[in-house]
């Protein structure tokens, strides 16, 4: 059974005003697990925010500063890592 996840980086930063993307990468514990399937949530619901399925997060020019935290997720045990993504003022 899976015993944890890992996602790096743990933040990023970013003006607002710019649009851009981060790329996340999660990693299933332990490394033998079968079942390593992860899924990515973002807070707070903004829109022109978005994290892919494979973990890429991506922001449009209208997204306000502000700190957005991604939820990385195991399928199987429902362990979770955060990541804190912080758009700051230009």
């Amino acid at each position: 059974p899976v015993i944890g996840v890992t996602v790096t980086p743990k933040t990023s930063s970013a003006v607002a005003g710019t649009a851009g993307n981060r790329q996340l990468t999660a990693t299933v514990a332990p490394q033998n697990a079968t079942n390593k399937t992860v899924t990515y949530s973002i807070a707070p619901v903004t829109s022109g925010l978005t994290v892919s399925s494979s973990g890429n997060i991506t922001w449009t020019d209208t997204v306000p500063a502000g700190k957005y935290t991604t939820t990385i997720k195991t399928e199987d045990g429902s362990h979770t890592d955060t990541h804190v993504l912080t758009l700051t003022e230009p």
